[in-house]
């Protein structure tokens, strides 16, 4: 009392920013709606993100500990397919959370392409019996060094809202032999080739060509790949020349393999993307397209 008050100023550090998750690897299933999660652990204000329009967040900023939710549209694909979730805050070392999307299974007799981004070293094939339609009610884009196939059995529509960026690979095309994304996925009944009518030559002549056919053939595997795989061929008596070339029709290997049943190829810095290997033997030739993973 009767003196004059003093003032002290205590300041506080302040503490470390916080964020962390429960995991950054996920897996999910290849059907519309699949979800999976992930607890973010902050005590601050933190925003996520994903690199891929075919996962959602819930929510995409929030504070302090919460869920993350994200749920996946399903997979067109007959490949697996991989988005990158981004969790930051100011102050604290950003983190990722790659979600796998398992590979889609069935072909559809028509496929719509929309509100998707091909990212730059992604490869990819979608097929369809029938018609497969890109764009037109949102945008899709294939980025600079995306590869991408388009197989279907009648007709594939590019409509407004198709991009494709300089430097992306893309490959459309109507098939003739019932052969799409996966070979092995067997096809009941041709769609686009029309029956001939039978007569004793011209089944005379389908016997010949099925019989020769039959006496040698090729097979690549494993397909996909990481340009590691094996040619081995089946009843070839003499040497045959082996090519292999991308999609803008450059080769980037030739070889030929002498009195042998198989080739091992090892590429180790091919870019990923789609491929054709081509062997020419002495009255025959075969080609069999590879992916590169």
């Amino acid at each position: 009392v009767g003196a004059t008050s003093q003032i002290i100023t205590v300041t506080q550090e302040a503490g470390d920013i916080l964020l962390s998750v429960s995991s950054t690897v996920k897996n999910i299933a290849k059907e519309a709606g699949s979800k999976d999660s992930v607890f973010v652990t902050s005590n601050t204000s933190w925003t996520a993100a994903s690199d891929q329009l075919w996962l959602v967040l819930e929510p995409e900023n929030d504070s302090g500990n919460d869920m993350l939710v994200f749920t996946a549209e399903a997979n067109p694909l007959s490949t697996a397919r991989i988005a990158n979730i981004t969790v930051a805050a100011v102050g604290a070392t950003s983190q990722i959370i790659v979600v796998t999307q398992e590979a889609g299974s069935a072909i559809s007799d028509n496929f719509e392409l929309d509100n998707t981004t091909i990212s730059n070293g992604e490869s990819t094939c979608f097929n369809a019996y029938l018609n497969i339609t890109v764009a037109g009610n949102s945008a899709v884009i294939f980025e600079n060094g995306s590869s991408v196939n388009l197989i279907a059995g009648q007709s594939v529509r590019f409509l407004p809202g198709f991009h494709a960026q300089s430097g992306s690979f893309m490959n459309a095309s109507i098939t003739l032999n019932n052969s799409f994304c996966d070979s092995r996925i067997p096809i009941s009944s041709p769609i686009v080739t029309q029956p001939e009518k039978k007569n004793l030559k011209n089944e005379r002549i389908i016997k010949e060509q099925t019989i020769l056919k039959a006496e040698k053939s090729i097979k690549v595997y494993p397909n996909p790949n990481n340009g590691n795989f094996t040619i081995e061929l089946t009843n070839f008596d003499s040497n045959a020349d082996v090519y292999v070339y991308n999609m803008l029709g450059a080769m980037v290997y030739k070889s030929s393999i002498e009195n042998q049943s198989n080739l091992n190829i090892n590429l180790p810095e091919i870019n990923k993307g789609l491929y054709f290997v081509k062997v020419i033997g002495e009255n025959e030739q075969f080609t069999k397209k590879i992916v590169v993973n």
